[in-house]
């Protein structure tokens, strides 16, 4: 089989990864091809809980889990030693974006259309179909009924 036709059958595939102990082992596999030696350090005020440190000569990480420490080997490999720098605000652009104040009525119509194809792909990857047709109203209506939704499930588990 060609790498084509390997890209072809994989890119095909549907694969879902989430946060869970069964993919710790993964993140310290990556770290530990990284190069890094990792250690255990407990916690001095949380019995029961440790710190995850990841250590090459001249770089220290620490996270409270496997996946995290990962994520912040990632930003440094990504932004390196000067990785306090100024990018753009993306966690404030995605909530915003996500759940705005006026209702996607800021949105011009090629920003409202991609931003329906991206909730098509997130909404479709968890099951969930958006209303049709989808105006501004509707999907601000669907989005705040679905997150009260969300929130009463978590309410009663």
């Amino acid at each position: 089989m060609s790498q084509k036709e390997r890209n072809a059958t994989i890119s095909a595939k549907k694969v879902r990864i989430a946060e869970a102990g069964n993919t710790y082992d993964y993140a310290l596999a990556a770290i530990y091809d990284k190069g890094y030696k990792v250690f255990l350090y407990p916690d001095p005020y949380d019995e029961g809980k440790q710190y995850y440190w990841a250590i090459v000569p001249g770089r220290e990480f620490t996270a409270s889990d496997p996946l995290t420490l990962l994520g912040l080997i990632g930003i440094w490999e990504r932004f390196g030693d000067d990785w306090q720098q100024r990018i753009p605000k993306y966690y404030d652009q995605l909530f915003e974006r996500t759940f705005p104040e006026d209702g996607y009525e800021s949105l011009d119509e090629s920003g409202f259309n991609t931003l329906v194809e991206d909730l098509r792909m997130f909404f479709e990857a968890i099951g969930e179909p958006l209303p049709s047709p989808l105006t501004r109203k509707t999907l601000a209506n669907f989005m705040s009924e679905y997150s009260k939704k969300i929130e009463d499930r978590a309410k009663n588990t």
